[in-house]
């Protein structure tokens, strides 16, 4: 991000915005992510779903595991 070279010394950062992509539907903490619009190049639906802190925890703790064994 350009702002982040506004200080001295600069402390610029990487951030990502994830949109995972589902054939079958995963299942965390008996909730169901399903996947209507799996396959299509582009997806403009606004469609959000509101979870819990704990299972946006989960989800991150998957995602920590899942790359650092690659």
């Amino acid at each position: 991000m350009n702002h982040s070279f506004r200080s001295d010394p600069p402390n610029p950062h990487v951030y990502w915005h994830l949109s995972p992509r589902y054939k079958v539907a995963p299942v965390l903490d008996g909730i169901s992510y399903d996947d209507p619009s799996y396959g299509e190049f582009y997806n403009d639906d606004d469609a959000k779903r509101i979870v819990s802190n704990e299972v946006i925890e989960q989800i991150a703790e998957k995602l920590k595991g899942a790359m650092a064994t690659r």
